[in-house]
């Protein structure tokens, strides 16, 4: 009895004197958790291409000039579209124009040339497009501006201009299934031009091509 007191008494003066140290113990959990799989973030979308089209024109109007009305014969309209949405686009537009002052047939001449340039917005108001997807029709409408630069006999004058109209178009896409789109089409304008003077009205035909 004595000497299960002592040992008793001396196993706990050891363990007072060197107290167990927590710094070194290691915990092992049983039942660690399931190793998780994070997938990859999804690519982002592809950028949205922006489609470029050029194009010309030819066509026929009448403009006020002053007291006189003018009979426009447009030569040539060369322009370039660049496609802003799935529906809208900017385009800029330069037009060499004959002048022909209203009068007798047999009195007519040439009175002067002009050159006008134009920039403004399209938007598509109805658009269809065949079941395959190589051919489209649509109808937009235009709002622009610009200035026309006039010289001749009926009198050197810069015009600023505002401009709106409407297109009726149809559209090829032989390679409809591709990456790159190209295509062509016809397009009927018709537009009302405003000037300092009045309100002058013309139309045209043209060809574009583009992707």
């Amino acid at each position: 009895m004595v000497k299960a007191l002592l040992v008793l008494i001396a196993t706990t003066s050891v363990a007072s004197a060197h107290p167990i140290s927590y710094d070194h113990v290691i915990l092992v959990d049983s039942n660690p958790p399931p190793n998780l799989i994070v997938a990859p973030p999804p690519p982002p979308p592809p950028a949205e291409k922006l489609h470029t089209r050029l194009g010309w024109r030819v066509g026929m109007g009448k403009l006020p000039f002053g007291q006189l009305e003018v009979s426009t014969i447009e030569l040539l309209q060369l322009t370039g579209d660049i496609q802003l949405t799935d529906r809208t686009r900017t385009f800029a537009e330069y037009e060499l124009m004959l002048l022909t002052p209203d009068g007798p047939p047999m009195m007519k001449s040439v009175g002067g040339i002009g050159h006008r340039g134009s920039v403004g917005l399209v938007r598509e108001i109805l658009g269809r497009r065949t079941r395959d997807g190589a051919a489209a029709f649509d109808l937009s409408g235009e709002l622009g501006g610009g200035a026309t630069l006039v010289s001749g006999t009926i009198g050197d004058r810069v015009l600023p201009h505002g401009l709106a109209g409407l297109r009726c178009g149809f559209s090829l896409h032989p390679e409809h299934d591709t990456k790159r789109e190209p295509s062509f089409g016809f397009e009927l304008l018709v537009r009302a031009t405003f000037v300092p003077d009045g309100v002058g009205f013309g139309f045209g035909l043209g060809m574009y091509w583009g992707e």
